[in-house]
């Protein structure tokens, strides 16, 4: 008996291996290229909508300032933006509060990295509560 048939979107699912209560997502060496920024922060997107209290630790090394320039501008989106469940829970009875700051640079005289030493750390924070 084969129900794999290809229509069923939760066997599809790739964050099917997320439980609901994962409340931490470290996110290491992340930003390569400009061609990865998209398929990450899709990937971000997703758990912020799957999961209700989440936080995002973010660093990566700054290799080029396009791809920097551009994750910024992804992050600042995605955590400034509503998810789905926001925009559905203004007729429940919770409220969720999406946000992202930058906790560090590690500027490049401190670093003994040799090629655009700069490092980042972020942090991204979904918190829903009821009303």
């Amino acid at each position: 008996n084969n129900n794999n048939n290809g229509n069923n979107d939760q066997d599809n699912d790739p964050l099917d291996f997320v439980p609901p209560q994962t409340s931490l997502i470290l996110v290491a060496d992340c930003v390569w290229t400009l061609d990865l920024l998209p398929p990450l922060l899709a990937t971000l997107q997703a758990l912020l909508q799957r999961l209700a209290n989440v936080t995002m630790l973010i660093s990566y090394q700054q290799r080029g300032s396009q791809t920097h320039q551009a994750f910024l501008q992804g992050l600042h989106d995605l955590f400034t933006t509503p998810t789905d469940d926001e925009q559905s829970s203004k007729s429940n009875s919770t409220s969720s509060t999406i946000q992202a700051r930058q906790l560090r640079e590690i500027p490049s005289e401190t670093c003994t990295a040799n090629r655009n030493p700069r490092l980042f750390l972020y942090e991204g924070r979904k918190m829903t509560t009821t009303i």
